[in-house]
């Protein structure tokens, strides 16, 4: 019989609030603590009076707190901000735990700060799985997943739809987190080297299928392409992203490049703040948010033996009216990010490893784990190939290949997945 564990959350919004209602229906889990620095601000996003839940106001600058609240637990998970990445490493360390966050931060846009602490997990008989949420994480996955049927890579494009109906913009992240990301430069690895773009930069018209089809997109930061290059050998990698929620970012970083004003305050006055799960409902009950989708595609071009290749997995969470019942008020990026989150979390025993690994190092094993657990939870991944000795020369359109329903293509029932 398992040890019934206790996990740690770091931070009380949005995703952290998704994890936490994942992992409680775990039987092997017997306590899920979660601190942030205002109890206040975290009873609008996470329910602290739920079974298994305790909650304390924690400051994550401060290690000797973190260590001191999280004693016990078997992991630690940073669902705040990358800026405490190190901090709460840390404190797992001090107290014998594993550890998980959701992206890096990157400070000079390239190198992953997680990294730095292999050498203390691993001498600690430790295990920590960074950037685990859609994307990156999942996105991470899967590319390593597909890689493993080529002999060589030209390229991985990773795209994304972001995309809401309402009659006004409607935040999905903080405005920190937005900011961040949209005026970070863009990583790319172009032949063989990194190299930075310029934000929205290298616009293309990306066909996802049905129900989206041709869809602009823009280049934007993802930190796939900080680690992707180290364990996957792809002579290019980049990311890519539209929908009606990339187009509002873009005008959102349009005005913050003429504007005198902080960027972040300029971003809450025009942009405003995340709304609450309570106050997304009654927005969604009035009908002034409709819908929203996030929507993945990896797509890989390269040589299998001595023949062109191109293969693309499509993975689409479930949109904003399909979310369960019992995360009423999680929005669509909320929940697929904190499902993939939650799902990494029930994945340590899987890897027979230590040390600090992205998404793409978890191993076979972990990586079936996972991908899995994500369908059992209403994520549907669709894959089409193609190939032909001229397949560069022919352009050919892989959504030619894909079939309209999702559902008819998946891990198990795809031979060329068979590894």
């Amino acid at each position: 019989m398992r040890k019934a564990q206790i996990i740690t959350i770091i931070g009380a919004g949005a995703t952290a609030s998704i994890i936490s209602r994942f992992l409680a229906k775990n039987k092997d889990i017997k306590q899920i603590r979660i601190c942030a620095r205002n109890i206040e601000t975290a009873k609008e996003f996470v329910d602290l009076q739920a079974p298994k839940i305790t909650f304390r106001e924690v400051d994550a600058k401060n290690v000797s707190q973190i260590a001191e609240f999280a004693k016990g637990s078997s992991l630690i998970i940073n669902a705040s901000l990358p800026d405490f990445n190190k901090n709460i490493m840390q404190a797992a360390l001090e107290i014998g735990a594993n550890y998980q966050d959701m992206c890096s931060r990157l400070k000079d846009f390239k190198t992953v700060e997680q990294l730095e602490f292999y050498s203390e997990f691993k001498r600690a008989k430790l295990k920590a799985i960074i950037n685990t949420g859609v994307s990156p994480g999942i996105t991470n996955t899967i590319a390593r997943k597909m890689a493993r049927e080529y002999d060589k890579i030209e390229s991985i494009k990773i795209r994304h739809i972001e995309d809401i109906d309402s009659k006004k913009p409607v935040l999905t992240w903080s405005p920190k987190v937005i900011v961040d990301e949209i005026t970070s430069p863009p990583l790319v690895f172009e032949q063989n080297k990194f190299a930075f773009r310029e934000p929205f930069e290298k616009e293309e018209t990306y066909d996802f299928g049905m129900p989206f089809g041709k869809t602009r997109v823009y280049s934007i930061y993802g930190d796939e392409v900080a680690t992707l290059p180290y364990f996957v050998h792809a002579k290019n990698i980049d990311v890519k992203a539209g929908g009606r929620e990339i187009e509002s970012a873009l005008k959102l970083y349009e005005g913050i490049q003429k504007t005198k004003m902080d960027k972040y305050e300029y971003a809450i006055k025009n942009a405003g703040k995340i709304p609450t799960p309570k106050e997304l409902a009654k927005m969604i009950g009035k009908k002034e948010v409709r819908e929203g989708n996030f929507i993945s595609a990896i797509k890989i071009d390269g040589l299998r033996g001595k023949r062109e290749s191109s293969l693309e997995a499509l993975v689409v969470y479930p949109s904003l009216t399909k979310i369960p019942k019992a995360f009423c008020g999680a929005n669509h990026i909320s929940y697929a990010t904190g499902l993939a989150a939650s799902v990494y979390a029930t994945t340590f025993t899987k890897i027979k490893k230590f040390g600090v690994f992205p998404p793409e190092d978890i191993g076979i094993a972990a990586e079936k784990y996972v991908i899995s657990n994500l369908m059992k939870n209403g994520v549907q991944i669709a894959y089409a190939k193609a190939e032909s000795a001229t397949y560069a020369a022919q352009n050919l359109h892989m959504i030619e290949a894909r079939v309209q329903n999702l559902r008819c293509l998946t891990w198990q029932n795809r031979d060329v997945y068979k590894r």
